[in-house]
């Protein structure tokens, strides 16, 4: 579904749910794959960006309560809230356009894939068939010859029982 964030860890993909990790760079990353990656590492195992600086990584809520929604902007001039609002739309759009991009990407990947199979198993059957053509070529010769062979057997032992 569109309206849903992925983890930006290439080995996850999976959708963010309850807690996320949001870094500076603009990427995201699933409770697990955040604790794991941030614990010890200040590096965006999406882009390798240095997260040194205190709020480079936060931890995020995803479905927030009520209460934390009608508290986290209050007291803040109308410009620092739009502000606020810009850089998240933005961040959003980010990650949709990046994620458009990744599909698209594994979709032309699997269409390429799909190409290379499609061409490989042509060449398969084709081999298989001029392989099966031979085949019935020598059996038809094979065929011929034990024909010839049966019919020289019962000449031979027409002749021989009727000598006797």
């Amino acid at each position: 579904m569109e309206s849903e964030l992925v983890c930006n860890h290439k080995k996850c993909r999976k959708r963010v749910e309850a807690y996320a990790w949001i870094t500076s760079c603009s990427h995201i990353f699933c409770d697990e794959d955040g604790v794991r990656e941030f614990k010890n590492n200040a590096t965006c195992p999406a882009c390798s960006t240095d997260l040194s600086d205190k709020l480079d990584i936060i931890r995020i809520e995803v479905n927030p309560s009520e209460k934390y929604k009608s508290m986290v902007l209050a007291g803040k001039r109308p410009e620092i809230i739009m502000e606020i609002c810009s850089r998240a739309m933005s961040f959003w759009s980010y990650q949709i356009h990046q994620e458009r991009v990744y599909q698209e990407y594994v979709g032309a990947k699997a269409k390429e894939r799909a190409a290379q199979l499609e061409q490989y198993y042509e060449q398969v059957i084709s081999r298989t068939s001029a392989e099966l053509n031979s085949l019935k070529s020598q059996l038809t010769v094979d065929v011929r010859c034990f024909e010839k062979e049966v019919h020289n057997t019962i000449v031979f032992w027409g002749r021989r029982n009727g000598m006797q």
